[in-house]
């Protein structure tokens, strides 16, 4: 039970990056460190600008129910899908497949967290292993469920393509005995995010509802 409580924690978890991390478009390409995160600066006033005085408060504007409800419909994720046979399902979860989709689940967590924290280095590495648990997990047998093993075939295809561009848009050698040289494409790593988050996405509405799954 706790395995499963972990499995489902963390695949919630990497739906969290996912959403965090799709909302990045902006990179920098570098000759020296990577520089792929915005910096923002604080705009200081000029110390002969008069003070003004503070803006009488107002109502807030009263909202309707219709932009109540689109509002709320804007903060539903994707809707995974109902497995047909939950029974068959659930065998197939125990079996190899399962346990590759949660190496694959993983990983991909792995790969968004570092790339949200700007770790780009470690983020090559991780795809690397990321396209390596693509590879192992095409390789299983087929979920039994005809609009899940669709939806995963095209997780597995957006993952697979986004790793290999997140593999090429990371270089780095060292340069003397402290200093690590990063380089980052900044169009490849745009398109490998772009394919990662779209796989993450897929993966998520194909197969979250297998996590919730016992074998009978």
């Amino acid at each position: 039970m706790f395995a499963v409580v972990a499995v489902l924690g963390l695949f919630a978890a990497m739906y969290s990056i996912w959403s965090a991390s799709a909302s990045k478009t902006a990179y920098s390409s570098t000759s020296g460190s990577v520089s792929g995160l915005e910096q923002n600066a604080t705009a200081r006033p000029s110390p002969l600008a008069p003070a003004s005085s503070p803006a009488p408060a107002s109502s807030p504007a009263p909202v309707s129910s219709a932009s109540a409800t689109a509002g709320a419909s804007q903060l539903v994720g994707p809707v995974a899908l109902i497995p047909s046979s939950p029974a068959q399902i659930a065998t197939w979860k125990a079996g190899p497949g399962g346990t590759a989709l949660t190496a694959l689940t993983s990983q991909g967590g792995n790969v968004l967290m570092a790339h949200a924290v700007g770790q780009y280095v470690q983020m090559r590495r991780l795809c690397v292993s990321l396209a390596s648990d693509v590879k192992a997990s095409s390789g299983q047998s087929a979920i039994p469920d005809p609009a899940m093993q669709n939806l995963y075939n095209k997780a597995l295809a957006s993952l697979s393509a986004g790793a290999a561009k997140c593999e090429s848009a990371v270089s780095s050698h060292q340069e003397g005995e402290e200093y690590l040289i990063t380089q980052t494409s900044s169009s490849l790593m745009t398109s490998a995010m772009s394919q990662l988050n779209t796989g993450v996405r897929e993966l998520y509405i194909a197969t979250w509802r297998i996590k919730t799954l016992k074998k009978s």
